[in-house]
């Protein structure tokens, strides 16, 4: 069952699922980088400090990666301009 959020401030949504926000997981082929990731931060139990699942700890990392990218881009668009 969806766990329900409530949201104070200036927003104007009293409640989210949280299924509507969390994108869905896939399962990476094997040798894949987010596979790898994962391997490596159960091999060395990363996940302990967070009690985060370390499929989901890749996928941030992946997507902080994939984020950094785009904003490296965009630095270097406004620096043409």
């Amino acid at each position: 069952m969806d766990k329900e959020y409530t949201v104070e401030g200036n927003i104007d949504i009293s409640r989210i699922k949280a299924s509507s926000i969390v994108p869905k997981l896939t399962q990476e082929p094997p040798g894949s980088f987010p596979e790898e990731l994962k391997n490596l931060i159960n091999k060395h139990s990363l996940e302990g400090g967070s009690n985060t699942p370390d499929f989901i700890l890749a996928e941030y990392l992946k997507q902080c990666l994939e984020t950094f990218d785009m904003c490296v881009r965009k630095r270097e668009e406004w620096y043409v301009n």
